[in-house]
């Protein structure tokens, strides 16, 4: 459960297109430092081009000029997921989440971090408080069936798949990563 890689499905024009909006964001920033927009802005173009070291450090000017702007937590959370720096996103998250109690996006990435890091219930903690916002959010289902599968309940990790595909997750992939979970059980 990975965000897409930078340049996916990105066409050279788009590519120039944010390396312009770039440029743009990097004179607003040298007229006035201390525009916490202006280094979201700029963080999140450079993780859009794969940049997520010069990212988080956009994020973080911005959290430090600003430090009630739930989104600047959100997306340093999410610059650390690319990174695989999981404890480091599930802190910038709960931040997000302090800030901002109804920040779904958030919820759901600290789920998968939470997830990719052996901590099943506080996984399952959070797609339960997506479910409670919006009962209708396949990746919440999915995130608690991944849950269940590492922590052997099998019938409950096949009962919120099948919800999650109803939902328009793709099903084969999520059965992949439950039998995956299945057979890591097994070999322990």
């Amino acid at each position: 459960m990975h965000p897409v890689e930078p340049y996916d499905d990105v066409s050279g024009e788009e590519i120039e297109r944010l390396h312009t909006a770039l440029a743009e964001l990097d004179k607003k920033i040298l007229a006035n430092a201390e525009d916490a927009a202006a280094h979201r802005q700029r963080g999140v173009l450079q993780g859009q081009l794969g940049d997520h070291i010069a990212a988080i450090k956009d994020f973080d000017a911005a959290v430090r000029i600003d430090p009630s702007d739930a989104e600047s937590f959100y997306n340093r959370g999410m610059a650390y997921i690319y990174l695989r720096q999981h404890a480091a996103a599930v802190d910038d998250f709960t931040h997000a989440i302090e800030r901002n109690p109804t920040h779904i996006d958030a919820y759901n990435n600290r789920a998968g971090a939470f997830y990719e890091m052996g901590r099943s219930q506080e996984a399952m903690d959070d797609a339960n408080s997506i479910l409670s916002m919006e009962n209708t959010r396949a990746s919440a289902f999915a995130i608690r069936a991944l849950a269940y599968a590492q922590l052997g309940d099998d019938d409950s990790a096949k009962s919120d798949k099948d919800q999650a595909q109803a939902l328009g997750f793709d099903g084969r992939v999520l059965e992949f990563l439950i039998r995956q979970e299945k057979r890591q059980r097994q070999a322990q």
